[in-house]
């Protein structure tokens, strides 16, 4: 896969090997893993083969069609929690100094960009690494009205990550305003 969106209700966290990419990082034993107890949530995942052609997981409405986002629920997959807190083989977790943050871009039906939020996903500030671990809503009304929306993970350049380029999130509860008819 080179960028895309995956519809799961895994959860999982892993003691050995690779971590998957389309579960979330809760205990198994969750009974619905999604954000407020959904049983369903999406994955959106891009790998390192997705930044040489600038193809960045999003979604989108009808041409010409804009609607006002509120806000979206977000969530780091086991594999991003993994990375991020235990490291990846020889790859080391985040270190003192190191982020990594989610970055969500709104772009109106001119396909001009209207504005960006950024989602902490981990940080390393006092020598051990802070990853979120429970689903967290974000506020995204800044973005205003949308056509399209593309998310993207930026991280420290000092931090050994495993794959450059790969990352995968957990988003659910995407909230949107309608007019009224």
């Amino acid at each position: 896969m080179v960028a895309g969106a995956i519809v799961s209700d895994a959860a999982k966290i892993q003691d050995s090997g690779t971590a998957p990419v389309t579960s979330v990082a809760l205990d198994k034993t969750v009974e619905h893993a999604g954000a407020d107890d959904t049983d369903k949530f999406c994955v959106l995942a891009q790998s390192a083969d997705s930044r040489l052609v600038d193809i960045k997981p999003r979604f989108s409405f009808k041409a010409g069609v804009e609607h006002k986002i509120v806000s979206i629920k977000v969530m780091n997959t086991t594999q991003m929690y993994e990375f991020l807190k235990y490291g990846f083989y020889s790859y080391k977790p985040l270190q003192q100094g190191d982020i990594c943050e989610l970055i969500i871009t709104g772009y109106n039906k001119g396909h001009n960009e209207t504005g960006s939020v950024k989602v902490t996903l981990g940080e390393n500030k006092n020598g051990e690494p802070d990853v979120m671990s429970e689903w967290t809503e974000v506020d995204l009304s800044s973005l205003g009205e949308v056509n399209s929306v593309d998310f993207k993970v930026v991280w420290s350049e000092s931090w050994s990550k495993p794959s450059p380029g790969d990352f995968s999130v957990a988003v659910d509860e995407i909230k949107f305003e309608f007019p009224a008819e």
